[in-house]
């Protein structure tokens, strides 16, 4: 069974769902969200039902995606760096790709990452909508790159309605 994500406010509450009759608990998370590991329990609803929950302490929700696209190194002089990655999460304020060959980027480095979007609308009409992003390198492990949205780059509409479907 897949846990079911609460997200933390800032006055260090979250809301918990039932997965079965859809009710929801308020509860105050102040006395463990400084944990270091991720928060695992085990929720009970008066219906009965028990339940795995995640708390997650994001700002922004993340959507998990694996959209193809291109990243080009902006940062170096060099314009030979460049390939094909895969964003497998995204948010309102940065992405986390999958580049097989990470050891010309390093933390700081500020990319340009092209992707389409797949945007479906309610008369089951879509659009694939090219969007250019400036990224900027927060950390790197292997193939995983997380990075955030450079200052200059605003949220458009079809990125703000991609998040929310």
């Amino acid at each position: 069974m897949t846990p079911i994500k609460s997200y933390v406010t800032d006055d260090l509450n979250t809301v918990i769902r039932c997965s079965s009759c859809n009710r929801t608990k308020k509860m105050n998370v102040s006395s463990f969200i400084n944990a270091q590991s991720v928060i695992k329990f085990e929720a009970n609803c008066v219906c009965g039902n028990s339940f795995n929950a995640i708390l997650e302490r994001r700002k922004q929700y993340r959507k998990s995606t694996n959209l193809p696209g291109t990243y080009e190194i902006y940062s170096k002089a060099n314009k030979n760096c460049n390939g094909l990655l895969t964003i497998e999460d995204l948010s309102r304020t940065g992405m986390k790709l999958k580049i097989v060959n990470t050891k010309d980027i390093s933390v700081g480095d500020i990319l340009r990452v092209q992707f389409c979007l797949r945007v479906q609308f309610c008369l089951n009409d879509a659009i694939k909508s090219l969007l250019n992003k400036m990224v900027i390198v927060k950390h790197k492990r292997h193939q995983c790159v997380g990075t955030e949205f450079a200052p200059t780059e605003t949220v458009c509409k079809t990125l703000s309605f991609y998040l929310l479907n």
